[in-house]
């Protein structure tokens, strides 16, 4: 779109660009790097819009990838000519002259190293001067330098990422890499118990956010305590206190940990369950009383899962509004737990007599059979809805096409009779040879 001034006017010009298509894409000379990996990165397929500058982002990312190979003299021969079958399409060719890949001439390691060169180097499988360069292959050297001094208690240490500065005359590259060690960082777990280093390491964020700050700390103690809980410790308390030695360039990190007595269940009863039994109950909870062959760790988090499971068991048994809260008493040692799930059942409602209206072509007897509910099932509205679903099959079956279906709300009163569904499909007209009539 233009606009140009003409007096108190303007004038408006909209030029109209016809689109183009990719008809195909012409590969040669690609000899170390395969046709798929370089249309991969390319992302145009046929029957894609093609733009001039969709094209040079596509070659710009052809040459990082051959650069990231170690070809940094790649050289592109492109053509772009309307295909034969089609003015709008366009067909795509790409000659490649590849090159020799490079060499490294050299490495040079700087910044807070804290070890030797020697003794970083010995961490690098491959990427050696003289090697040929693969960035790949830097990147995981990379990374095998980085676990070096994590493993060496470095953890906020960081490694790269790597300069490089390609000499075309001799075509090789020199990599800078650099490297800062930061503080070592000496971890303690006082009071771990029966738990390992090796399981409460990873709970240290200290790493993963190259910070040992108070409040990088605290949230190390708040997983550490998580932890706990999940294996059984409820009352578990974890502190945290760093301690630095700057002439030394480290710092001790002490984590105190109170875990307490794991708590094991010793008794689950229920109240409230005049409709079934303690024992239909204990199948639908996860937590179990700790015996000879059975054992379960007491958490929060599945004392409420187990709360909601009762709850759902008994909304699909016909109960309209079951409330269960779950409580748990401990012994004075706080090693033994009883815990109660007190249940308030509500008033159950089953289904009486399920009435159509609106069917003219098929029968009650067929309707019934495609239902998943009949007379004296509990009520459970999901259950209904599902059966009122299962009725449109049989109607599609008979041609007979859109069965919506409307059914008529339900007030329960306090005393709640059997409940009494009413499903009313609206038919729609048979569907004949030759013709078919569809209501919408």
């Amino acid at each position: 779109m233009q606009v140009e001034p003409a007096g108190e006017e303007v004038t408006v010009k909209f030029i109209l660009i016809e689109r183009r298509l990719l008809s195909s894409i012409d590969l040669s000379g690609n000899y170390f790097v395969s046709e798929e990996e370089i249309l991969g990165v390319i992302g145009m397929k046929p029957g894609n819009e093609f733009t001039e500058a969709r094209w040079e982002k596509a070659l710009s990312d052809v040459s990082s990838l051959y650069r990231r190979k170690g070809y940094f003299q790649t050289r592109f021969a492109t053509g772009i000519k309307r295909a034969p079958h089609d003015r709008r399409s366009v067909d795509l060719s790409l000659d490649i002259r590849e090159g020799d890949p490079a060499k490294i001439r050299n490495l040079r390691l700087t910044g807070q190293k804290e070890f030797s060169d020697t003794t970083i180097r010995l961490r690098m499988i491959t990427s050696w001067p003289k090697e040929y360069y693969r960035f790949d292959k830097l990147e995981e050297n990379i990374k095998g330098v980085e676990a070096f001094y994590h493993s060496e208690g470095y953890l906020k240490a960081a490694v790269g990422p790597p300069i490089l500065e390609f000499i075309e005359r001799t075509n090789e590259v020199d990599i800078t890499l650099p490297i800062t060690a930061f503080n070592k960082i000496d971890l303690h777990f006082d009071g771990r118990g029966p738990m390992s280093v090796k399981q409460l390491e990873p709970l240290v964020l200290i790493k993963e956010e190259r910070s040992d700050d108070s409040s990088t700390l605290d949230q190390s103690a708040q997983e550490i305590e998580e932890f706990y809980r999940r294996a059984g410790y409820p009352f578990v308390q974890v502190t945290v206190s760093a301690l630095p030695f700057p002439e030394e360039n480290r710092t001790e990190v002490r984590f105190k940990i109170e875990s307490g007595s794991r708590t094991r269940i010793r008794q689950i009863k229920f109240s409230g369950n005049h409709s079934f039994s303690s024992e239909r109950l204990r199948e639908i909870v996860r937590l179990q009383k700790e015996g000879r062959f059975s054992s379960s760790l007491y958490t929060r988090e599945q004392l409420d899962e187990d709360a909601s499971a009762l709850v759902l068991f008994y909304k699909r048994e016909g109960f309209r509004d079951p409330r269960v809260a779950p409580e748990i008493d401990y012994d004075d040692t706080r090693t033994d737990a009883t815990v109660t799930y007190k249940i308030d059942e509500g008033i159950r409602t089953r289904i009486g007599r399920i009435t159509f209206q609106g069917h003219q072509r098929l029968s009650e007897t067929t309707l019934k059979k495609a239902l998943r509910v009949a007379p004296e099932d509990p009520y459970y509205e999901a259950i209904v809805r599902e059966g009122r679903a299962s009725s449109s099959p049989p109607m599609k079956r008979r041609a007979i096409f859109t069965p919506p279906f409307n059914r008529s709300p339900i007030s329960p009163r306090i005393r709640r009779p059997p409940t009494s569904p009413m499903i009313s499909p609206r038919e729609s007209r048979s569907a004949s040879a030759g013709s078919f009539s569809m209501e919408t």
